[in-house]
């Protein structure tokens, strides 16, 4: 995925069924992701935006609350061909 304003590349993670007692979890982890990327280490993903989205609007989904964090992707060491490339080298491997 892409930020659609700056076209910079960003990973959607979402956690279900996050309510009541989890989501107040939720919270405090996402004040602990907010102050570890305020360290701007380059080997961490700088985080854009995290939520919690509520019960009453993902309930017609069958879910029962939900939390999300959107990070910036950043270079990835390993992107998707990389992926196909190491899994053709042990198909051949193995033969």
């Amino acid at each position: 995925m892409a930020d659609s304003a700056t076209k910079t590349p960003v990973t959607v993670q979402f956690y279900l069924g996050v309510s009541d007692v989890a989501e107040e979890l939720w919270k405090q982890e996402l004040t602990v992701l907010r102050r570890v990327a305020a360290l701007k280490h380059p080997a961490l993903p700088g985080l854009e935006r995290g939520g919690h989205i509520e019960e009453s609007a993902t309930r017609w989904f069958g879910v029962r609350g939900c939390a999300y964090v959107i990070t910036r992707s950043g270079q990835q060491l390993y992107g998707s061909h990389h992926y196909v490339d190491i899994v053709n080298v042990i198909r051949c491997e193995g033969s």
